[in-house]
């Protein structure tokens, strides 16, 4: 194992620190604020892309806890899908839950999600007021650009997912967000991670890193593009939450020691779910609730307009709101939680 100092000086890097701390208190589950901002104006539409399970699944709960009318849940499994579906009726049997196979990295697939969405949304008369993006990729652990093969298309598959998947939602399902009344929210969401922002350490394989930055990049387009049309768009990080990509991709060798081996494409079995509990009761740093982003999200889009000064910006889930809300002014003069180029 790695001792700590050497770890940390792996790790150090102040805009990372600076992002983990901007408010002082953190948070690892949902606090008295977001407890209580769990409600929504109605009707309220939301898909979530990548709902089948851990933080989708999570965000998924979260609207539908706060009121959601209708929920389209989206991923590759439609039996994970299912699970969580019958999880949501036990929460609100008024919620109108649809389950949508959908691979992003395919834009024929995000194109027919779109056109499923509009459709079934039409039938009710409604409009989708939120589009979360969770789906994610990350494969093997390799920390440098030469290490692996680079014609095994880990890196084509990381910016497949993590990029173009993020582009491909954008371009379908956006439109459908713009026909939503501006009062009643518009908003385009993206779970990221603080990966993007670290260059070293053993947390760092470049092509995750590489793909989440810019993933970053095409939210702020958005942001920048539709803002003025009252489109809301943002990117999240969730915290260190103990999902089976993490689990599956993180160095278990520089915390306490975890020796489960996870095929983040299979589907789980209570055998291995029972063994993940167990890895992550032991895990160090993967200590933050699966919903702790979805309680987040609905604070950020329950009243539309109020946080719109945070429109364009990195956010985490952690922090806490209202601290948040009270550095408004210092947020706004220095143009601070964007991405940029500093010459001096």
């Amino acid at each position: 194992m790695i001792e700590d100092q050497e770890l940390n000086k792996d790790w150090a890097d102040p805009r990372v620190t600076g992002f983990d701390n901007f408010t002082k208190t953190v948070h690892h589950k949902p606090g008295a604020t977001l407890q209580s901002s769990l409600s929504l104006q109605t009707p309220y539409n939301v898909c979530v892309v990548g709902a089948s399970r851990g933080i989708g699944a999570g965000i998924a709960r979260s609207y539908v806890k706060a009121g959601a009318s209708t929920i389209i849940l989206a991923a590759r499994n439609t039996q994970q899908l299912q699970d969580v579906a019958s999880q949501i009726a036990d929460i609100n049997r008024r919620c109108v839950v649809y389950s949508v196979m959908c691979d992003i990295a395919s834009p024929s697939s995000v194109r027919n999600l779109a056109a499923f969405t509009r459709e079934k949304l039409a039938q009710q008369q409604q409009h989708l007021n939120a589009v979360i993006v969770n789906s994610g990729y990350a494969s093997n652990r390799e920390l440098d650009v030469t290490e692996g093969d680079a014609t095994d298309d880990f890196w084509a598959q990381s910016f497949a997912v993590n990029t173009l998947g993020t582009y491909h939602v954008a371009h379908y399902m956006v439109p459908l967000l713009l026909k939503a009344p501006e009062k009643a929210g518009r908003a385009f969401l993206v779970v990221g991670t603080v990966a993007a922002l670290i260059r070293r350490g053993p947390i760092a394989p470049s092509k995750y890193c590489i793909s989440k930055l810019a993933q970053m990049r095409i939210t702020e387009h958005v942001a920048e593009q539709f803002g003025p049309r009252g489109l809301f768009s943002a990117v999240v990080h969730p915290g260190a939450v103990a999902t089976e990509m993490a689990l599956n991709a993180s160095p278990d060798d520089n915390f306490k020691q975890c020796t489960l081996s996870l095929n983040v494409h299979s589907l789980p079995t209570p055998k291995s779910m029972e063994a993940m509990k167990t890895c992550a009761d032991e895990r160090i740093d993967l200590i933050d609730d699966p919903e702790l982003c979805g309680y987040f999200l609905v604070w950020l889009t329950r009243q539309p307009r109020t946080l719109q000064w945070l429109n364009g910006r990195f956010l985490s889930a952690r922090w806490d709101p209202d601290e948040l809300v009270a550095q408004k002014q210092n947020v706004l003069e220095g143009d601070l939680l964007k991405l940029e180029l500093r010459v001096d």
